[in-house]
């Protein structure tokens, strides 16, 4: 298998119990890319991933090849020492990690749920690294509410469909519950602006998860098709921040706009 599954954790049994929603999770995809990839349970924050990511943030994949150097510099020792570079700086031994912040890993429902949701970007990424790439362009662009994303969608629908399966209907709708709940107490008990917007985010993508039929049929490429098409008035803003992507990497050279909003 080309994951590996680190759990941090002094509590054996709680240690196991994270290990084996892991595995289950993983079970569940029929396809995932060979990439090497680090599945990391943390059982706290790393401060790097909160600062970036956000107040709200359970978990995240990130892409080593095309984070850039900052994510590997600021990952702590433990992770970055004893797992990404083991051998020193020449040599990593990963391409991908998902990290789960230390609230997140040790709730059942909600480490199934972030884990599968980033496992779906994860297999978006390496099986269709151009359909991720256009679906980056459209996150980055703001035009859409981050869920309205079609690779944010998706990985939405294969996370609560994979949390039912695994966790069962009533304790997926009661996790949901209480993080919108937790949610909204926190936007009213934030006073810092973006620590507020960050919230009522978060609020709003939850309710779209609440609300979220599962089991409809989704199409990526077909829904990312129609949301570029939708977007086609603002196709200069979007070869605006093309622009920038590309200059990044070479990831999204093979992104054109005209085969979606024509020319």
């Amino acid at each position: 298998m080309a994951i590996v599954i680190e759990v941090k954790n002094s509590d054996p049994c709680l240690k196991s119990k994270i290990r084996c929603d892991a595995l289950r999770v993983i079970d569940q995809f029929e396809k995932l890319p060979t990439a090497k990839l680090l599945a990391f349970f943390d059982d706290e924050d790393a401060p790097f991933f909160r600062d970036k990511f956000g107040p709200m943030n359970r978990g995240q994949w990130v892409g080593l090849e095309d984070a850039g150097s900052y994510a590997i510099c600021e990952w702590p020792d433990y992770i970055k020492k004893d797992h990404l570079y083991p051998c020193g700086q020449g040599t990593r031994a990963f391409d991908h990690v998902i990290y789960l912040f230390g609230a997140t890993s040790t709730d059942s429902a909600g480490r199934v749920m972030t884990f599968a949701h980033e496992l779906q970007h994860f297999s978006q990424f390496g099986l269709n690294v151009q359909l991720w790439a256009e679906n980056y362009l459209l996150l980055l662009s703001m035009h859409l509410p981050e869920y309205e994303v079609p690779s944010e969608h998706e990985a939405r629908i294969v996370a609560k469909r994979v949390a039912r399966r695994l966790c069962g209907d009533e304790a997926i709708d009661r996790y949901l519950e209480r993080i919108i709940a937790e949610a909204s107490s926190a936007a009213e008990s934030w006073t810092d602006q973006a620590r507020q917007n960050a919230a009522k985010c978060e609020i709003n993508n939850l309710k779209f998860v609440k609300n979220l039929d599962c089991d409809v049929p989704y199409n990526l490429a077909d829904e990312t098709a129609s949301a570029f098409r939708r977007l086609s008035e603002h196709r200069e803003h979007l070869q605006n921040v093309l622009e920038v992507l590309r200059n990044r990497g070479a990831l999204f050279e093979q992104v054109d706009l005209q085969r979606y909003c024509g020319k």
